[in-house]
């Protein structure tokens, strides 16, 4: 099996897994509390759905890679360090876009709360505001990730 088939399954399974996992968590009590403080599920989604798409587009062996690439520290040849660079391009903008989705679905949870003012807009507003702080945090880790590639470019 060629690594490319096998990175996409390993992709899929873990989109997958993400998801299966948030749902899980928001479903079951005795994750009630780590969820609520963190809320996970929104890390969580955002994850598996990012790993979902890359695994349809066929990026997601390149998205590995950038990852491999960076935790080895070697110098390997541009035509591998080239399609992992718009791997975590696609992926930062897979992060944008389902951050803003997630995003916009909590604003209509919160105008929908507006009704019954009171406890019912914090839930809302907290999902906006952690997917919010999410998105920053993996756009940064991602921001990190291609100033290393590129160094590494350079440095041949």
């Amino acid at each position: 099996m060629d690594k490319k088939r096998k990175s996409g399954r390993v992709g899929t399974i873990i989109g997958f897994l993400c998801i299966a996992v948030a749902f899980l968590s928001m479903v079951s009590s005795s994750l009630r509390r780590i969820t609520d403080i963190f809320d996970l599920p929104t890390l969580l989604y955002l994850s598996g759905i990012k790993c979902l798409l890359l695994s349809t587009f066929g990026w997601i062996h390149h998205y590995f890679n950038a990852w491999k690439i960076c935790a080895s520290r070697k110098a390997l040849p541009e035509k591998d360090i080239q399609p992992a660079v718009q791997a975590v391009k696609y992926a930062a903008v897979l992060t944008l876009t389902i951050g803003g989705i997630t995003s916009s679905i909590g604003i209509f949870a919160m105008l929908n709360y507006t009704k019954q003012w009171g406890a019912m807009i914090a839930p809302a507003l907290a999902q906006i505001t952690l997917t919010f702080f999410y998105v920053a945090v993996e756009e940064t880790v991602y921001a990190i990730l291609l100033f290393q590639m590129k160094y590494m470019l350079l440095k041949k």
